[in-house]
């Protein structure tokens, strides 16, 4: 639906205050950094940048909007009441620089004001951005390297055509919000959401080595130290009440210097009573029960983990051709609710293969825990935290990854591992 809105800038020594109307859409008012880029964008001649807005509540307080949450709060207060009269909201366009002049303004969070202070001198306009190559491509769109020229700094930027369908907006307005929200060694750090050419940019942090996926097999030691990595980034979101919903080794990324981060955000939803509904993620990797259009909860999650683990331990995808798994079963039903169910003996075996008991510290057990097809039978995340195979490896050894990885460049053309 959008909304109209009366934005009116400050005077100054250099120019008059100023007011236009604008209209703003739906899917930029659902985050504050997008509306402002919007509202800046609208008064281009303007030298100053603006960094939030005043409005006068119900009350006849002047009330700040600085965050998400001030957005929220502004949106409910206001918008209803003014879709009903069919006028535009009143704000005014206000800096952190002339703050001390604002003698409505309330100066309780000097906090927050010297971290948005920070955050403002990392930011840079989208013509900064110089795009270096392509790294891969995903449902939603590409994956770019790019150099930010204002901070000297390289970076992943996802670009989607932002006119896409509802589901593909609402998609990347969850991928934005968590990792907004995130701050965590094993989760991709956030940088910025910009609109270009009816494009959003999704500018991440950039890992240099792309995703274990194109690694093949993974040492024992090594899968150790990813492991360890890999759950304390999932017991964050757990211990958020996020769920990933698309846990697979292509989202599990690396540096050259061995960190692991969980990366790829566009199907997360934090948890509405621990439980959801929908049919969303990567089908393979999927538990039977969302398979089966049921209900799922932290349990789907620690399925797709158990597949992913075993995974990187045998070099291959456990259920397809290559395994000591009956591939007549796997191949001709591949991954369907009814095979799962029907036939257990597939996830015997595949728990039984050699490759897994050899990694050691009861992986193969850890495993089997992930992967019953009874939801309320799988381990727990704090179980899984306390495995045998997680604790004889913390804590986790940057150095092993680092190492690994650095032989798989020499071993193979790293051009041809990025591919």
């Amino acid at each position: 639906m959008g909304l109209t809105l009366l934005a009116t800038t400050p005077a100054s020594s250099c120019s008059q205050s100023e007011q236009r109307e604008l209209y703003i859409d739906d899917f930029t008012l659902m985050f504050f950094d997008s509306l402002m880029v919007a509202l800046n964008s609208s008064f281009p001649e303007h030298q100053v940048q603006y960094d939030f807005f005043e409005y006068e509540d119900e009350d006849g307080e002047i009330m700040r909007v600085r965050t998400d949450e001030e957005l929220a709060t502004f949106l409910s207060d206001l918008a209803p009441n003014c879709g009903r009269q069919w006028q535009p909201l009143k704000i005014c366009l206000r800096t952190s620089t002339n703050c001390h002049r604002q003698q409505s303004i309330d100066f309780e969070d000097d906090e927050h004001e010297q971290q948005q202070r920070e955050n403002q001198q990392q930011q840079f306009e989208p013509e900064e951005l110089q795009f270096v190559e392509r790294l891969s491509d995903g449902q939603f769109g590409s994956v770019y390297k790019a150099l930010d020229t204002r901070n000297d700094r390289m970076m992943a930027v996802k670009c989607i055509a932002a006119d896409g369908a509802s589901g593909t907006r609402q998609s990347l307005l969850n991928e934005i919000a968590i990792l907004k929200r995130c701050a965590h060694a094993n989760i991709v750090q956030f940088h910025a959401a910009l609109f270009v050419d009816n494009q959003l940019l999704i500018c991440m942090e950039l890992m240099d080595a792309l995703s274990l996926d194109r690694y093949g097999q993974i040492t024992p030691h090594v899968l150790g130290a990813v492991s360890v990595a890999i759950m304390d980034g999932l017991k964050y979101l757990w211990e958020l009440h996020i769920m990933h919903r698309d846990i697979k080794p292509s989202n599990f990324l690396v540096n050259s210097s061995g960190q692991i981060k969980l990366a790829d955000f566009g199907v997360s939803k934090q948890m509405a009573q621990s439980v959801a509904w929908s049919y969303v993620g990567t089908k393979v990797y999927m538990a039977p029960e969302r398979l089966g259009g049921d209900v799922y909860s932290v349990a789907s999650d620690v399925w797709s983990l158990g597949i992913s683990l075993a995974e990187m331990a045998l070099g291959r995808f456990p259920f397809g051709p290559g395994s000591t798994v009956g591939t007549a079963v796997v191949v001709s039903n591949f991954f369907t609710i009814e095979s799962l169910i029907s036939r257990p003996e597939v996830i015997a075996t595949v728990i039984s293969q050699p490759a897994l008991s050899a990694v050691g510290y009861g992986f193969d057990r850890l495993i089997a825990g992930c992967l019953s097809l009874n939801p309320k039978e799988r381990l727990r995340p704090e179980h899984i935290y306390q495995h045998d195979f997680l604790t004889a490896h913390r804590p986790m050894d940057q150095s092993l990854v680092a190492k690994f990885i650095a032989e798989k460049r020499k071993i193979h053309n790293f051009a041809e591992i990025t591919q």
